[in-house]
């Protein structure tokens, strides 16, 4: 076997292990005793006992089912900015489920704020549909496959006898390359989506977004509780954030909560 093959099959090799640890990592556990207890509490109307357990059990790891539960109590409870969090934070690991986007609509109409938002290049929106096809495991999984693709690929390349079924399998092992470096790109992408989230939820009553980050600065708009922000920059006490419509501020750490 050549250097390169070989230094090639360490890379992809690393790649695996590094998604491995992800797998592990991203599955999460949640304490099953507290979330039913959760359910039961829920069931018997007493939201704020199932608030309670929905978030000891939060503590234990997160799944779209405990936090749309979590968004279900918050919302009986009329605390509509904690449902819109919870149902946002569900939506990140299951994107496609109906009843997280109809509640989560449903829970938006709540808030005073109503933003146009500003179009999405079609490029990206056509990125941010492909990824939402699956969560991160999904996609991380057929990046494993790929790379398996890739090995026997490469096992037939060494010990085929004939010219044509090696020129066969180095073509499949490249086109099985690329679709691995795709598959890996979207599995980051989908990881930094559930796990790295950079938008937060207002959840003060209303605050004043600054034009710079102190209290001197001009209001430029005011918020109320519920909004979704996005998150830019950080300074000290103080976020650079940027609404559905464009408009850049600095709002007070303090006031949001990162979804």
């Amino acid at each position: 076997m050549t250097t390169t093959w070989k230094l090639l099959l360490l890379c992809l090799i690393g790649a695996v292990t590094q998604f491995d640890v992800n797998f592990a990592w991203a599955e999460g556990t949640t304490s099953l005793e507290l979330f039913q207890k959760g359910n039961a509490a829920y069931q018997s109307k007493d939201y704020q006992k199932a608030i309670g357990y929905y978030e000891s059990a939060s503590k234990e790891g997160s799944s779209s089912s405990l936090e749309f539960n979590l968004g279900n109590a918050y919302f009986k409870e009329k605390q509509f900015a904690k449902s819109i969090l919870h149902y946002e934070r569900a939506q990140r690991l299951a994107p496609n489920d109906e009843d997280i986007q109809f509640n989560l609509r449903v829970a938006s109409v709540k808030t005073v704020d109503k933003i146009d938002v500003m179009p999405q290049i079609f490029y990206e929106r056509w990125w941010i549909t492909f990824t939402q096809r699956m969560n991160e495991r999904s996609w991380s999984l057929l990046f494993i496959g790929s790379i398996w693709l890739i090995f026997i690929a490469c096992f037939v390349y060494f010990f085929a006898t004939t010219i044509r079924t090696r020129k066969i399998a180095l073509g499949f092992s490249f086109v099985s390359l690329l679709v691995a470096v795709l598959l890996y790109f979207t599995a980051s992408f989908r990881k930094h989506i559930e796990y790295d989230s950079d938008a937060a939820i207002v959840m003060t009553t209303s605050v004043y977004v600054k034009s710079s980050p102190d209290e001197k600065g001009n209001d430029l708009l005011i918020l109320h509780e519920g909004t979704k922000v996005e998150l830019l920059d950080e300074l000290g006490e103080w976020k650079k954030i940027k609404i559905a419509n464009g408009t850049v501020g600095w709002i007070n750490s303090a006031t949001i909560e990162k979804i």
